[in-house]
Parts: structure tokens; sequence; C-alpha cells
């Protein structure tokens, strides 16, 4: 909490801190403990004016401020629960930022943190561990440290990205991310969670697509895509490398690959081609 985090930082507030909870008036409970009773008041109020409206008569001469009242303690209720998913969100940033090696600026105005997890890469050769954290707006590529932090590889935006399935069964795990920073293959513990992550990837880039075109309400969310698909060129966007042992034969001609026929890896489009 940011009580904690201030203790932390600021000896002298930790003390002053400390005096305090150890005065009678606080009753041997800690101070967080006392920053939670207002939140955890207000759904008692909304509890207990709703029992007490079940219990009145229509005609009774309470029965309407009782109805005002608990449209108040309703709203009220409902703004605090705002309040603290805003606040649940920004110290979640924060959480982020500082786990983070390096000054990077992950809190954003607008940001919302989604989903993290650890996803494996398919490099060159192996698969390796890399920590993901998806944002409303922008996927963060990181790789996890020994000393627990995380190195920021990349930053992806979800303006043009695309997600999907392969389409081979024996990688039913793996799931394809393009986008114009980086591409890759990425690959689950499972095929459940693999599509937990395709569906809220696919999400994401949806809700962050809307938001960008609702200026343009005349065009639909796939004319846009289709467009924006048409009028990049070739190499705009970071191709996926397919490993050797993926290509057995030249993905245009379809010719076997021998010791003549060597595989080459196109940078603009990511296929495996005769050099």
């Amino acid at each position: 909490t940011l009580l904690d985090e201030h203790c932390k930082k600021n000896p002298g507030f930790a003390a002053v801190v400390r005096e305090f909870e150890m005065s009678p008036r606080c009753a041997n409970l800690a101070l967080k403990h006392y920053l939670l009773k207002p939140v955890q008041r207000i759904p008692q109020y909304r509890l207990l004016l709703t029992d007490y409206l079940k219990n009145l008569l229509e005609d009774s001469a309470d029965f309407k401020d009782t109805q005002d009242a608990l449209a108040v303690v309703i709203e009220v209720a409902n703004h605090a629960n705002d309040i603290m998913k805003q606040g649940d969100n920004f110290q979640k940033l924060m959480q982020i930022q500082y786990s983070l090696t390096g000054h990077h600026e992950i809190v954003q105005p607008g940001r919302v943190f989604l989903k993290e997890g650890t996803l494996m890469k398919l490099s060159r050769k192996v698969m390796q561990p890399r920590m993901f954290f998806l944002f409303n707006d922008t996927l963060l590529y990181t790789t996890p440290l020994q000393s627990g932090m995380y190195k920021l590889n990349n930053m992806l935006s979800l303006a043009g990205m695309k997600v999907k399935k392969p389409t081979h069964e024996a990688y039913q795990n793996e799931l394809n991310i393009e986008s114009v920073e980086r591409s890759f293959i990425l690959s689950a513990n499972s095929a459940t969670e693999r599509d937990e992550w395709l569906e809220s990837i696919s999400q994401s880039i949806e809700d962050y697509t809307k938001k960008r075109i609702t200026f343009n309400p005349t065009k639909s969310l796939e004319e846009a895509d289709q467009e924006k698909e048409d009028e990049r060129p070739v190499g705009s966007k970071a191709p996926i490398w397919i490993p050797d042992t993926r290509a057995t034969m030249c993905m245009i001609c379809t010719s076997e690959f021998t010791l003549t026929w060597r595989r080459h890896h196109c940078r603009a489009c990511g296929k495996v081609v005769k050099n």
C-alpha cells in the first residue's frame, strides 16, 4: 500500500506512525486497519438501509426518505469502488515500473493493467521463458532476472498488432504475435492457458482499435483493419522468425531444401525460401 511504501522510504514518517499506533487511542490496531474503516462502513450502510427498506410499509413515513438515502449510499458505494479500482491499478503500474531495471515510464494517464504471466518464447534454437505484462494500450515483453527484477526488451503497441493460433496440430499450445516492433512465437503450458492469453490480447487489441477510430464512425472495425493492412508495405511489420527445423520446403515454390538449395530467412516477410 501507499502507507507501507512511504514508511519504507521515510524513516521519520515510519517512526511517527509507530508512535501513533502505540498510543492508547489506537487500541492495539495498526493505522492501516483504521484506513479501511470508511471503505468497510459504506457497504454496511447499504446493507442496513436495504434491509430496513424491506421491512417498511410503503405508506410508512420513513419509506420515501429511506429510498432516497439508499440511492445516495449506493451512488457513494459505486463511486468508492471506482476510486479503489483506480487506486489498485495505479499501485499495480507502480509495482511493475519498480520491478524493471533501468528507468521506464510505465505509469501513464489512461493506462490500465490487464494481465501478466510467463510464456516461453521460441528463439532461434530453444524456448526461453519471458515475462509479459498486458495493458489496454501496450504489451510489455521482458526477461526475468535472478535478482527478481525484469529486463524490458520491448513495449509493443497494440496498434496494428495481430495475434493468432498456429494451424499445425503439433503446436496447439502456441500463439503467434505480429507487431511493428517485434514478432514472435510464444508457447503456454497448456492449450487452455494459450486460449486465455489469445482472448485477452485479442480483446485488448479490439478495444484499443475501437477507441482509435471513434473519430471516424462511418468505418467499421473490419474496414479500418483492412485499410491499414492494404496500405502497409512489406517489411513495415517485424516478421516472425521461423526456425529451420519447422521449414522443410521453400514457402514459395514448395521445393525441398538440400545442401545446394539452402534456407534463406526473408527479413521483410519472414518466409523461409531457397537461397
